[in-house]
């Protein structure tokens, strides 16, 4: 006999707690009934059919335990979990907002833990007034898969915005699902939008290496700091900044200025395809201009660069990345490590080319 409180009853709590008797006594449920009277108490009798001598020993105390965690409510859960991530005070405070706040289908897709991540992510978006971003992998997720979660206060932010931003930072799209989140005493609403992609190439992404950097980076171009091309690629591919990937962007419109005889899109594919040579490329630039590193002309690191290029076999590849190669031996000053008033990167990127 099992009774819980009213309120709470409904199937997916009985077949919960089904199962944990199930597995207790090793047995198999064969029957169960309810009774519901004007009682705050449902009784919900069970019939475990068990095999003789195999049915272990139940601690009653510690089943008893796992039945009142699984009679809780999604709510309770957020409770405790709000107030064992940030206090007794401000945990109660914020529960009174979002206590309601989160749609049935956000609460059947994720736990109170999940939420509460959200939460704090919520808060930061409008507290700055900006859009809200988090890359994750879901535990039983394969390793080319990632979620990309937007918080945005108002409306839905618009699909064809965001798909083609995803795909040119290598990802390619599998669904989408929107939650509406209504924040109490908040006059807008702030949507939640969880993307669940895939590399473009099929390859796995090391989601903790490049988790701030592709966050950065689609900040950047959502707020129109950074252009949005297949240059982006890099970021998850190479696991280059934002900051980086203009680098390799000033230098390929460099080269169109200088007339070289390809596209932006075989430029882009082409370092792509290639991105631990895309990698030394950038480590070259930091190694000759970045002051926090001493800047040096590495011969070393050039010369490991072209052993890389030998094993390019298209030679239209090889053709450019050896281009690119030439302009970084041959740059003599850039700005690209000084900062603003802000303490930030200068919004501007500019070098100096000895041009012969």
């Amino acid at each position: 006999l099992v009774y819980v409180p009213r309120d709470r009853y409904d199937t997916t709590l009985r077949r919960r707690i089904q199962s944990i008797l199930e597995a207790a006594y090793d047995g198999t449920c064969t029957g169960f009934t309810t009774q519901l009277t004007e009682s705050v108490l449902a009784r919900l009798h069970f019939i475990i059919r068990t095999e003789p001598g195999r049915v272990p020993a139940v601690d009653a105390t510690d089943l008893e335990a796992r039945l009142v965690q699984a009679s809780r409510g999604w709510d309770d859960h957020l409770r405790d979990a709000l107030v064992e991530a940030h206090g007794e005070e401000q945990g109660r405070t914020l529960f009174r907002r979002y206590a309601d706040a989160f749609p049935t289908a956000y609460r059947e897709e994720f736990n109170a833990e999940a939420a509460v991540f959200d939460i704090d992510r919520i808060e930061k978006a409008t507290a700055q007034g900006t859009l809200g971003i988090n890359l994750y992998r879901p535990l039983e997720a394969e390793g080319d898969e990632l979620h990309v979660k937007i918080y945005h206060e108002g409306r839905p932010v618009p699909l064809s915005d965001v798909l083609p931003m995803l795909e040119h930072m290598d990802l390619k799209v599998i669904t989408e699902a929107p939650f509406e989140i209504a924040i109490a005493g908040h006059a807008a609403p702030v949507w939640i939008h969880d993307f669940t992609a895939r590399s473009q190439n099929g390859l796995p992404i090391d989601c903790a290496m490049v988790k701030e950097k592709f966050q950065d980076a689609f900040a950047a171009v959502w707020d129109g700091r950074m252009e949005d091309d297949g240059f982006n690629r890099l970021v998850l591919r190479a696991g280059l900044t934002a900051r980086e990937v203009t680098v390799l962007r000033a230098y390929a419109k460099y080269l169109r200025q200088a007339r070289i005889p390809y596209g932006q899109d075989v430029v882009e594919s082409t370092l792509a395809g290639h991105p631990a040579i895309a990698r030394k490329l950038v480590a070259l630039f930091h190694s000759r201009f970045d002051p926090a590193r001493r800047p040096q002309n590495d011969p070393g690191l050039a010369a490991e660069i072209e052993r890389a290029l030998d094993g390019v076999k298209n030679l239209d590849e090889d053709r450019i990345l050896r281009r690119f190669l030439n302009l970084l031996c041959n740059t003599l000053r850039t700005n690209a490590y000084q900062t603003g008033a802000d303490g930030r990167p200068k919004t501007y990127l500019s070098f100096k080319i000895d041009s012969r």
